[in-house]
């Protein structure tokens, strides 16, 4: 064989194995793009403890039993978050009383809130609790509950769908619901 035979063969060989590692690697991504984040649908939320930013504690059992519809699992260093943060900032607070802000105790996740329309809305949680409990592992992500406290849908909670999310979220009625904890 030629040598310029041999250098085409070559050529044609790595080609060939460059592309098999291309469909390797798409098919990877693929692979962990499509894994389910967050609690199935139709399984429950698992009990946890919780405070707020005054110091008090409570369950997420006795939320739900109190008409919580939507959690919103936020990070106050997420540019995602602090966009959908300033969007329910600027809501009618009727919107909010059915719905709470989940977020890992952090001092900065704690500054964020404080002294905003959202502080009575927001609880705090050890991050085992949204990553391993909640399996969220992205954010901002939604879990939207029914009054067995099970989820019905899940998903992004991003700037250009969070407004609908809340008030398709929010009875009409707007019954006075105690939003604060205790």
């Amino acid at each position: 064989m030629e040598i310029n035979q041999q250098i085409i063969v070559a050529l044609l060989i790595i080609i060939f194995v460059f592309i098999i590692i291309q469909f390797a690697i798409i098919s990877k991504y693929k692979t962990v793009k499509n894994k389910e984040i967050g609690l199935e649908i139709n399984e429950k939320i698992p009990n946890f403890d919780f405070g707020d930013i005054k110091g008090r504690s409570g369950h997420i059992d006795q939320l739900l039993s109190r008409n919580i519809r939507l959690l919103i699992m936020l990070d106050g260093n997420c540019e995602e978050c602090s966009k959908v943060i300033n969007l329910l900032k600027a809501m009618d607070t009727n919107y909010l009383e059915e719905i709470k802000l989940v977020l890992v105790k952090a001092e900065y996740n704690y500054e964020k809130m404080a002294g905003s329309v959202l502080e009575g809305s927001a609880i705090y949680v050890e991050p085992t609790v949204i990553f391993d409990r909640l399996r969220v592992n992205s954010f901002p992500y939604y879990l939207k509950v029914n009054d067995e406290g099970k989820v019905i849908s899940k998903g992004h909670a991003l700037p250009h769908n969070v407004i609908d999310l809340v008030t398709s979220t929010t009875t009409t009625t707007h019954n006075s619901i105690e939003s604060s904890v205790g």
